[in-house]
């Protein structure tokens, strides 16, 4: 660890709702946070609720024995069989966010007994990682560090049909309750540090902190398991290999990337990683509806080094999402030497530059397709070379900015900060 010695490292506890690897999203953030402390000879626990105990204990061999766990209330047993049974249209993510407060109020009294008990000298919450959901942790016996945050989101002016007006309404009433919340739970407001992944997400954090505000990405990646895979110098006659990677939520765009294909010429062929309910079957009837369903593979759900062997061998990543507050698959295909492009919207515009990749303006539905197939076509123009110095600049930036252990050396610069506060 670059100029730290084990006397100098602080002890953490990280807090979560819950950590997995095998939940996706920002669910891995603690586990990542906690096992990367560990690698740099911290003196590190984690807190966390008890779903994905046999996960964890698989997963952290002789560091199981430092997770604690808070167990499910009734109540969030309740809430989570209610979110099952409602409709598709309903938007159940607010059930999600209901149950992660239960869980993060039950944990508050345990985390202040662990870390009097473990003379912590950092608490650390990375999530949830939404700006204005509230914070428990208060009345701590250690400075508390919050995020990286990531929130904040609208939908492009072109797209808000993808979000139904009652989505829409508990959304204007849930941020409108938020700011009594953050009354109530006073964890941001009492933080000594929060840190967020960009200006939006620091505009939406409720007023009246005490602590300082600081910019840090939120996603990193595992320079070791998306290594460079091969670069196949390709015939100009012979299609290039894209793979589209994510949830197959409309709102992900995988359905633009099709209806893109026809307009970029037959030098593509698609595999589409990832399922969501029937967005493969009506994706799959799309394909074959424009003339391109023998370009598309649809490969479902695969495990993340299954995945990780399908992006090796492709020549380019494609993100077509309206709306991601962050895009860790972006990451993971620049550490894996590929060009990527994305839409210019949202969490990927952070990542992408000019030089690792191709951001697409969203404006409307017709003219996203539009620019998509542009950008295609500018992928296919950059030849083998080109596509090869665009990854190459992709898996520097990433291994300089966004692996684990260069993020992990910023969270002990900031930690060590507030220790000294």
């Amino acid at each position: 660890m670059t100029g730290l010695t084990l006397q100098a490292l602080p002890r953490v506890l990280v807090v979560a709702d819950h950590a997995s690897a095998a939940w996706g999203g920002e669910a891995v953030l603690p586990l990542h946070i906690f096992r990367g402390l560990r690698r740099a000879g911290c003196e590190a626990w984690l807190c966390v609720g008890d779903e994905t105990r046999a996960e964890l204990d698989q997963l952290l061999g002789d560091d199981r024995a430092r997770v604690r766990y808070v167990a499910a209330s009734a109540r969030h047993a309740a809430l989570k069989r209610l979110e099952a049974r409602l409709p598709r249209w309903f938007p159940r993510y607010f059930l999600f966010f209901a149950r992660e407060l239960l869980i993060q109020r039950a944990q508050a009294a345990t985390v202040r007994a662990l870390a009097r008990e473990l003379a912590v000298d950092v608490i650390h919450q990375p999530m949830p990682v939404s700006p204005r959901l509230p914070s428990f942790l208060t009345a701590l016996p250690a400075p508390l560090v919050v995020g990286p945050l990531n929130g904040a989101m609208q939908y492009p002016r072109g797209f808000r049909f993808l979000q139904s007006p009652l989505s829409r309404a508990l959304k204007g009433a849930g941020r409108l309750s938020s700011v009594l919340f953050n009354l109530v739970a006073r964890g941001k407001k009492e933080a000594a540090l929060i840190l967020v992944a960009n200006e939006r997400t620091a505009r939406a954090l409720p007023g009246g902190r005490a602590g300082r505000v600081e910019v840090m990405f939120e996603n990193g990646v595992d320079p070791e398991l998306w290594a460079v895979g091969p670069l196949a110098l390709k015939a100009d006659d012979e299609p290039l290999e894209l793979v589209f990677l994510g949830r197959l939520e409309r709102w992900k765009g995988a359905e633009w990337l099709v209806r893109a294909l026809p307009l970029a010429g037959k030098r593509f062929r698609l595999t589409v990683i990832g399922d969501y309910e029937d967005e493969r079957a009506r994706l799959t009837a799309l394909a074959a509806g424009l003339g391109v369903g023998g370009a598309v593979r649809f490969a479902g759900y695969l495990p993340q080094a299954d995945a990780a062997a399908t992006l090796k061998g492709c020549d380019a990543l494609v993100l077509p999402s309206v709306y991601e507050c962050g895009g860790a698959v972006v990451l993971e295909a620049m550490a894996a030497g590929k060009p990527v492009i994305a839409a210019a919207w949202g969490g990927p515009v952070d990542y992408v530059t000019p030089e690792t990749g191709i951001l697409v303006p969203v404006t409307t539905p017709a003219g996203f397709v539009a620019a998509l197939a542009a950008a295609l076509g500018q992928l296919a123009a950059l030849g083998p070379e080109g596509r090869r110095r665009m990854g190459e600049a992709g898996r520097e930036r990433c291994l300089e900015t966004f692996a684990w252990p260069r993020k992990i050396e910023r969270l002990l610069a900031h930690y060590r900060s507030v220790r000294r506060g």
